[in-house]
C-alpha cells in the first residue's frame, strides 16, 4: 500500500531548512498546520487531524517551525517574524508544487504566526485558541536568563530569545488582525486560557469571521471527544 504521507524539506530565506509532513495530493485543497510555542507537527491535533481531513478529501502539510533536523531552526533563535517568514516559505512551496487552494491553521502562538505570513497565498484562516498580546512574564512565566535569552519553565524548561518577547511587545496586534480580509474561523477551548484572545480576533479581523467554542476543552483540546468536535467544525 502506498504511503499517503511524505516528509518534505523546505529551503528558507537564510539558508536554514524546515521539515514538514505532506499528506495527500496538492491537487486537492490543502490545510497548512502550524503549531504553537514549543510545539511540533506530531502533536495529536495535527497527527490525527491530518488523517481526519484526508478522509474528507483535504490534504495537509504540517510543519515544524524548529526541530533537531539538519540546518533546522532552534526555538531560541526565533521570533514571530521568523515564524511568519517560514510559514510564507511553506505557502510558496505548496504554490510552487501546484496547490490551488490553501487554508492556514494556527494553534496558540501559531495563530499570529500565520496571520503575519503572506495573506495573498491563503484562502482562509483557522485560529485555534490563538495568542493575542501574550504577556511573556505573567502568562508564560518567562524569566531573564542572560542579556539575550529568557527561560520558560513549564515543568520542562524552554529557552526563548529576548528578541522574541520584544517583537511581540512591539507588535500592533489589533492592526495585524485588521489586515486579515480572508474568511476566519476562530475556535476557542471552553476551558482554555486564550478564550478572550480568540474572541478578540473574531471581532477585529476585516474579513468574514465565525466564532466557535468547544465546551469542556482545555488549551490543547486534549479531552475525550474534543478534537473530534474541533475537526468537525473546521471541516464545516
Amino acid at each position: 500500500m502506498k504511503n499517503p504521507e511524505k516528509t518534505v524539506h523546505i529551503k528558507l530565506h537564510d539558508g536554514k531548512q524546515m521539515s514538514g509532513v505532506l499528506r495527500g495530493s496538492v491537487k486537492r485543497p490543502v490545510l497548512l498546520m502550524v503549531h504553537g510555542l514549543t510545539g511540533h507537527n506530531q502533536e495529536h491535533l495535527f497527527f490525527n487531524g491530518a488523517r481526519y481531513f484526508d478522509r474528507h478529501g483535504i490534504s495537509t502539510l504540517r510543519i515544524n517551525l524548529y526541530s533537531d533536523g539538519k540546518d533546522a531552526r532552534c526555538l531560541s533563535n526565533c521570533t514571530l517574524k521568523t515564524h511568519a517568514q517560514d510559514v510564507s516559505a511553506a505557502l510558496k512551496y505548496l504554490k510552487r508544487h501546484g496547490a490551488k487552494q490553501i487554508f492556514a491553521l494556527g494553534h496558540s502562538y501559531g495563530g499570529p504566526s500565520i496571520m503575519l505570513a503572506d495573506q495573498k497565498m491563503i484562502d482562509g484562516y483557522i485560529l485555534l485558541d490563538s495568542s493575542y498580546k501574550p504577556d511573556f512574564i505573567k502568562l508564560f512565566g518567562a524569566k531573564n536568563l542572560n542579556k539575550k535569552q529568557m527561560k520558560i519553565d513549564w515543568g520542562v524548561e524552554f529557552i526563548v530569545s529576548r528578541a522574541m518577547k520584544k517583537f511581540s511587545d512591539d507588535l500592533d496586534w489589533a492592526a495585524m488582525a485588521r489586515k486579515i480580509k480572508k474568511p476566519v474561523l476562530a475556535v476557542y477551548a471552553g476551558k482554555g486560557i486564550l478564550q478572550k484572545s480568540t474572541k478578540i480576533y473574531s471581532k477585529t479581523v476585516s474579513g468574514p469571521a465565525k466564532l466557535v467554542g468547544i465546551p469542556g476543552a482545555t488549551h490543547c483540546f486534549d479531552e475525550d471527544g474534543a478534537e473530534e468536535k474541533l475537526f468537525h467544525e473546521i471541516l464545516n
